[in-house]
């Protein structure tokens, strides 16, 4: 996968980096950014053949605890757009096809990750993290383009989605207490999200990889920063 390549890549690079002097403890923020969404499946024929990507999305707000100079303790709550496209082709009631159309999956999920984070650098801090997260579904729907109407189709998904999430980004200082954020983070889903699964029709299984923009400000002096005159 192309996050694995990733974190050795991000990782190698780490032998060559000094580490950085932690001067806050705590950090808040806003973060959120489109991103591709699909859905995966084990030998569920309909996924494989049907599912495209779709642009989605995230926004939220974050807390990170650091714990010392190198790794902290990040979590989040954020709204997330996931889904995925289906091409299809609709026959009337003359049996005349119609021009193939995209039929549109949408998961709309309250999500709140908790990832472990290890940065390096300077003033310019490179960062990997990883853990599990919690989706609630909020609403489900399914849409064809122009005439067809909206379905909520909430009552066939499973309320609650579980995987894990992994990221590599950079942070950039703009003063003392901020700092912006641009970070390639990838989730992907463990659980069959579907209510009344058939074991012989495969798993249906949520994944996105979204590019973040954040912004964040920091308070809270830490003690490895009090130096004695």
């Amino acid at each position: 996968m192309n996050i694995i390549r990733i974190l050795i890549i991000v990782i190698l690079m780490t032998g060559s980096i000094f580490s950085f002097a932690q001067d806050c403890k705590y950090e808040i923020g806003v973060d959120g950014g489109p991103g591709v969404r699909l859905v995966y499946g084990l030998l569920n024929t309909q996924v494989k053949q049907y599912s495209l990507a779709y642009i989605g999305g995230s926004a939220g707000v974050s807390f990170q605890y650091n714990i010392d100079k190198i790794f902290s303790v990040k979590t989040a709550i954020s709204y997330d757009i996931k889904g995925a496209e289906e091409s299809v082709v609709l026959v009337d009631q003359y049996g005349i096809m119609d021009p193939a159309l995209m039929f549109h999956i949408n998961l709309n999920y309250l999500t709140l990750p908790v990832l472990v984070k290890a940065s390096f650098g300077k003033k310019i801090k490179f960062f990997i993290n990883a853990g599990p997260y919690l989706s609630v579904l909020l609403k489900e729907e399914n849409k064809f383009p122009y005439a067809y109407p909206w379905t909520d189709m909430t009552n066939s998904y499973k309320p609650i989605d579980f995987g894990i999430q992994a990221g590599l980004g950079i942070s950039i200082p703009i003063k003392k207490r901020f700092d912006i954020t641009l970070e390639d983070r990838t989730s992907i889903g463990l659980i069959d999200i579907r209510k009344n699964s058939i074991p012989a029709d495969g798993h249906f299984k949520t994944f996105s990889s979204a590019l973040f923009f954040g912004f964040n400000y920091k308070f809270g002096k830490t003690k490895t920063t009090t130096k004695s005159s």
